[in-house]
């Protein structure tokens, strides 16, 4: 029996249903009414074509807020549905169980709901019993409100005039060519998302899908993109051939297609040439003043081509994120600026670089601050404007500054200058994400996060941006979002295996069991014991390993402070992870988000209610009373930011 409508694909809380397909004409009637009511409904009809059905549950049920068990002698009898039940209990999700008919349970069915809700129909008149399964559902669900914006329209339809740019594929021999091809893709979708008529998914969505087996379709679904340009680029020597093709997604049609030919010289030519017939081909309307042949769509920041390479060169090094390449990175910088002094973009990097290695532990502040402090001073003798506001550049310029703010203080700071009317309100939304993060504001931060994604494609992804993104999504329970960055942060850098660790703990923590062991393969190459492998054990309920497993990592001195915490809490020992906790010192950001987001619900309730945990969040000021006050001033500069500010009720 074909489905009644498609499963729900989207991000906000869904209800996951367990049921007999042999029952399908009693349950699609309720799923309709469901539907009708507003509810948001996933079922196995929702698995894409090619999926591994095992995994493609695993983490539908995973990321869903309610499971829905529709009981029937089918479903009793059904090996899927015990599977869906016990998989269910096991991540903590809400349960409600539906008897559509008199049945009798298995006893291990009747131990699993014996502390569940459930409607008995044969119990209630239609009437009735539609009144009682809408409200019991409305009552388990999380409330979600959108609020509509002046000039905001809120919809999860695909937008006419949007696109997702996927990384060029390197078609050249050499594999070193690969930075021509990130360059080229990164620069078409920095000068695309200028346009304000058009909608360009964010560079990190578009990298998660590097080096993969496109399908059109299915990318432009989860980017939410009507079209989608896809390219390679072959080199030999100076000469260079670029291929583009732009794909309706909706219907797999070709909008366009073409080859260029041509040397390096001419690549500000080709990249130009592409943006502009992508403007044509989607209709995009420009001002009164410009047209798409007058209008400079890609803004290399250089007219030298030899500055331009070295530069792409050094983004290329720098995002291998090891030491050696950092090295690398500030040579290919320091050449393009010797070539081309105006080259802001460029210093803007080289003072990045700087930044990272002083972070990473690579270099010391001594040596970083008088080189980074050279770059900055060079980059304002150009006319290039950096992503950020001169306080914050001086400020990780030097982290001794302002030690005396609290936390209070910074969020005063930001929220004054974006009342200001300073032109830095997209570095003051991702200082807006944090603050609200470490405020206990998830939902609120994710939205001022994704906001400054948009807003500086070209620059979110080499800040601490992304990395917080994607440890918001982890902790709201976006897992296959979640998945998508950090499958992007490790295209762009795999040799960076920390984004691949995060991973391997994601797909253990969605079922997805088979992908969570080839990365534990990789990463074991770099790690041989790490705690991602601890973490694939207890999710697999593998306890008595997992805690051996532990027990030895927990021995070794050199062991990070959070995964002491998280191995304790996840295993039990809460008193004893709150005295790791205490000894680490964790900032409010570090003790909202990083402490539980790799911990069940009902670890996380725990922890957050022990006194303990408590007194530290107050230490910081950071308490009910403070969430209130943030959520008020936020709500006064909506109209600057277009977040509107919420305590979280369910994530």
């Amino acid at each position: 029996m074909e489905g009644p409508f498609t499963a729900y694909q989207g991000d906000d809380p869904y209800i996951f249903v367990s049921y007999a397909h042999d029952d399908a004409d009693l349950v699609f009637p309720e799923l309709n009414r469901l539907r009708d009511a507003g509810f948001n409904v996933w079922y196995d009809e929702g698995i894409r074509p090619g999926s591994t059905w095992r995994e493609e549950v695993a983490l539908a049920l995973t990321e869903s807020k309610l499971f829905l068990y529709f009981v029937t002698d089918h479903s009793v009898n059904s090996e899927n549905c015990h599977q869906e039940l016990n998989f269910a209990l096991s991540r903590e999700r809400k349960i409600l169980a539906v008897h559509l008919t008199p049945v009798k349970l298995t006893a291990g069915i009747e131990l699993s709901l014996s502390n569940k809700q459930a409607i008995l129909k044969a119990e209630l008149s239609n009437a009735a019993f539609a009144q009682k399964l809408t409200e019991s559902v409305r009552a388990l669900m999380p409330v979600i409100s959108p609020v509509a914006l002046p000039g905001v329209t809120l919809t999860d339809a695909i937008e006419k005039k949007s696109i997702a740019i996927l990384p060029f594929n390197n078609r050249s021999s050499d594999p070193e060519n690969e930075y021509l091809c990130d360059g080229i893709s990164e620069e078409l979708i920095t000068g695309l998302a200028r346009l304000e008529g058009l909608r360009v998914a964010s560079q990190l969505q578009s990298f998660a899908y590097k080096g993969q087996v496109q399908d059109i379709s299915q990318i432009g679904q989860k980017l939410k993109a009507a079209n989608v340009l896809t390219g390679s680029i072959q080199k030999s020597g100076e000469r260079v051939r670029i291929t583009a093709t732009l794909t309706e997604t909706a219907t797999g049609d070709v909008v366009w297609s073409e080859r260029y030919d041509g040397t390096l010289q001419d690549v500000f030519e080709l990249q130009e040439d592409v943006a502009v017939k992508v403007v044509k081909a989607l209709e995009v309307q420009f001002s009164d003043a410009e047209t798409a042949e007058s209008a400079q769509l890609i803004d290399a920041g250089t007219s030298n081509h030899t500055a331009y390479r070295h530069y792409l060169l050094g983004l290329h090094e720098f995002r291998k994120a090891t030491r050696q390449s950092r090295v690398r990175a500030h040579e290919h910088f320091g050449k393009a600026v010797a070539e081309d002094p105006g080259f802001g973009r460029a210093y803007w990097f080289d003072l990045i670089d700087w930044w990272v290695q002083r972070d990473d532990g690579q270099i010391s502040q001594e040596e970083c601050y008088p080189r980074a402090s050279a770059a900055y001073d060079k980059l304002r003798s150009t006319d290039f404007i950096p992503p950020a506001p001169d306080y914050h550049i001086q400020r990780r310029l030097d982290p001794s500054r302002d030690e005396d703010m609290t936390f209070q203080d910074f969020v005063h700071e930001v929220i004054g200058n974006l009342k200001s009317g300073n032109d830095w309100h997209g570095w003051e939304l991702a200082q807006l994400g944090f603050y609200c993060g470490g405020s206990g504001l998830l939902n609120t931060g994710r939205e001022f996060l994704e906001r400054y994604l948009e807003k500086y494609p070209a620059y979110a992804q080499d800040s601490n941006v992304v990395g917080s993104y994607g440890n918001l999504l982890f902790a709201l329970g976006r897992f296959e979002k979640a998945i998508d960055y950090f499958s992007a942060m490790y295209a762009q850098s795999n040799s960076h295996v920390l984004q691949l660790g995060t991973r391997a703990m994601l797909y253990s923590r969605t079922g997805q069991y088979q992908k969570a062991a080839e990365d534990l393969a990789e990463l074991g190459k770099t790690f041989p014991r790490n705690f991602a492998q601890f973490y694939d054990l207890y999710w697999r309920r593998e306890l008595d390993a997992a805690n051996a497993y532990f027990e030895w990592m927990d021995n070794q001195p050199n062991l990070a402070p959070l995964f002491k915490i998280w191995g304790c809490f996840l295993l039990g020992h809460i008193e004893k992870g709150m005295d790791y906790l205490e000894q680490a010192d964790f900032l409010p950001g570090g003790l909202r988000i990083m402490v539980t987001y790799a911990l069940t619900p009902s670890i996380i309730r725990e922890v957050c209610a022990h006194p303990r945990y408590q007194a530290l969040l107050a230490n910081h000021g950071v308490d009910d009373h403070w969430q209130e006050e943030l959520v008020v001033m936020l709500n006064e500069i909506e109209h600057l930011t277009g977040v509107h500010a919420s305590k979280d009720e369910d994530y």
